[in-house]
């Protein structure tokens, strides 16, 4: 399966939901900092672009904003923090407090741009070999009920209720999985478009992307925005295209 860099954007988006310090403390994240997330070539850091809404010098609690090396060589070297979860895990804060797109409200903990390190694949080489060409993703659905109600439910930004959370729940045994709707897509025959793919979704879990095989060299950005406990937050992430292997399974 080949990800455009829109496509690939929008699935690191997804994925970086797990890395936020609040997730974590609900026991909702499959990862933790030093886990093999995916291959060696894959580097994902949070920064501050030039030219984005991400582009300010202080967040919503008023505190630098500074780079976040999150994926390093494949392995989760970080977490999104804003002030008080900083301080109970003993770090710093990069300035990873969101404001939200009402001013109703609160901040919350997010990615500000995620950029995807390049590979040096080519458009050929990345197409060689690939089925499916997924151009664009609708909005994610979660397996897991709890899970679900969690992210869609009012849940106050603060450390101590998410740690409240994720003490009366206890570690959950699946969480992370997904289905991706494939809003957009195409078969590919010999590394051209044969037809429109339909009614079918990528299903994501912990391991899918251990399975990315090529890495482009060409990056895009996508910009969008998601819903955390009731709070609308932009976000952008610069990708590149990405070829993995992933299951397909129909759209419920």
């Amino acid at each position: 399966m080949l990800l455009s860099p829109r496509a690939a954007g929008q699935l690191i988006q997804f994925v970086s939901r797990y890395v936020e310090a609040d997730t974590a403390h609900m026991e909702l994240s499959p990862y933790s900092v030093g886990d093999r997330i995916g291959p060696e070539a894959l580097t994902i850091e949070d920064g501050v672009r030039a030219g984005s809404w991400t582009a300010r010098a202080y967040d919503a609690e008023a505190r630098p904003t500074t780079p976040v090396g999150l994926i390093e060589n494949g392995r989760v070297a970080r977490l999104l923090h804003n002030t008080a979860s900083a301080a109970d895990a003993e770090t710093y804060p990069a300035g990873n407090a969101i404001p939200s797109l009402g001013f109703d409200q609160p901040p919350r903990i997010h990615a500000r741009h995620l950029a995807v390190a390049p590979g040096d694949a080519t458009r050929a080489e990345l197409r060689e070999g690939a089925d499916v060409l997924v151009d664009r993703f609708d909005e994610p659905w979660l397996r897991d009920e709890f899970e679900r109600i969690q992210r869609s439910g009012f849940m106050p930004a603060s450390v101590p209720y998410a740690k409240d959370i994720g003490h009366k729940i206890g570690t959950r045994s699946n969480p992370g999985r997904a289905d991706l709707p494939i809003a957009e897509g195409y078969s590919l025959v010999d590394g051209e478009r044969a037809g429109r793919v339909e009614g079918v979704s990528l299903a994501y879990d912990p391991a899918t992307l251990r399975e990315v095989t090529a890495i482009g060299a060409a990056r895009s950005t996508v910009t969008g925005i998601t819903e955390k406990h009731k709070s609308w937050l932009p976000y952008a992430v610069t990708a590149p295209a990405i070829r993995l292997r992933a299951m397909l399974r129909p759209t419920e």
